[in-house]
């Protein structure tokens, strides 16, 4: 026996086909927006990652032949430990906050890229590999002044408590919104806060100044 369905069920049953259907439009469209993020991320990343063999011939080119093999493997050790360092702390320092307690001075979470309580999905690892480059770059500015005039351990640790200590928490005071000098706080640094698109004043002027 079939039963007869009234009309408000169909009704609302095209509702329901209709809620799902924007549900899935919804899902698709932040689908591709995340992706489309992830890939310009990866993209500007490697372009600023590329900035570090600009730094290497520019700096071979500025010193006594004899010594360029030296600041070449200069460059080298002082990513791979910055790396390890960002890994390590560094982001942790610029970006690790709590939602429920924020701190304006440092991150206080997401050490060794910890997930914690109140951050959706853990960390980004885009996210993290563009920051990286930033804050290498921070720390490779440093070995063009320092070219012929250190050795290597004494500027491998220099460079990368540079860039993986004091980066990282002018990274945390202009580019997270937590941070107290970001003019995305709620209650930002003279009432307008900083603005740093690119890094000329985070990156740049840190290095240049360490």
């Amino acid at each position: 026996m079939v039963s007869e369905v009234s009309a408000e069920e169909i009704d609302k049953l095209l509702i329901d086909l209709d809620n799902l259907d924007e549900a899935l439009r919804n899902h698709d469209a932040q689908s591709i927006r995340k992706t489309v993020d992830v890939a310009w991320l990866l993209y500007s990343g490697i372009l600023v990652f590329f900035m570090q063999t600009g730094f290497a011939m520019l700096e071979a080119g500025a010193v006594r032949s004899k010594n360029v093999r030296n600041l070449l493997l200069k460059n080298i050790v002082d990513f791979a430990s910055t790396t390890i360092g960002f890994f390590a702390f560094g982001y942790a320092l610029a970006f690790g906050h709590n939602d429920d307690d924020p701190n304006e001075f440092m991150g206080t979470n997401l050490f060794f890229l910890h997930k914690f309580e109140g951050r959706e999905k853990g960390v980004d690892k885009a996210h993290f590999f563009f920051f990286l480059t930033f804050c290498s770059a921070a720390g490779t500015i440093m070995s063009g002044s320092m070219a012929e005039r250190t050795k290597l351990v004494p500027y491998v640790v220099l460079s990368s408590v540079t860039a993986c200590v004091t980066e990282a928490l002018i990274m945390h005071w202009v580019w997270n919104p937590t941070g107290f000098m970001s003019a995305r706080n709620p209650d930002p640094l003279f009432g307008i806060g900083v603005l740093d698109f690119a890094g000329s004043s985070v990156v740049h002027l840190t290095g240049g100044v360490a």
